[in-house]
């Protein structure tokens, strides 16, 4: 709408022409695709709807990060596992040189 009313970003604009400016913009666009109606909205539309594969990402991660908190207790068993076998090498030296 600036370059169509050939208002630069360097010149001074006053705050009459910014809200002139801002109640054209809500006047002539169009409500988001998927949007319902409500009563007290004057431009006839509500706030977007999410569409489904923008969802599943943030729910797959919901559920791993729940997941990760219930299973804590098993995970961390495993990494003491872990972190034994790579602390102890008795059984890795005995393997490689055959003692």
């Amino acid at each position: 709408m600036r370059e169509r009313e050939k208002l630069l970003d360097d010149e001074y604009v006053d705050e009459r022409t910014v809200a002139d400016e801002a109640a054209r913009a809500i006047e002539h666009n169009d409500p988001p695709r998927g949007a319902t109606t409500t009563e007290d909205d004057p431009h006839d539309h509500r706030g977007t709807r999410i569409p489904v594969a923008l969802a599943i990402p943030s729910l797959i991660l919901a559920a791993i990060t729940v997941s990760l908190g219930l299973g804590a207790e098993f995970l961390l068993g495993l990494s003491a596992q872990a972190a034994a076998g790579l602390l102890d090498t008795t059984a890795y030296v005995q393997a490689v040189l055959g003692r």
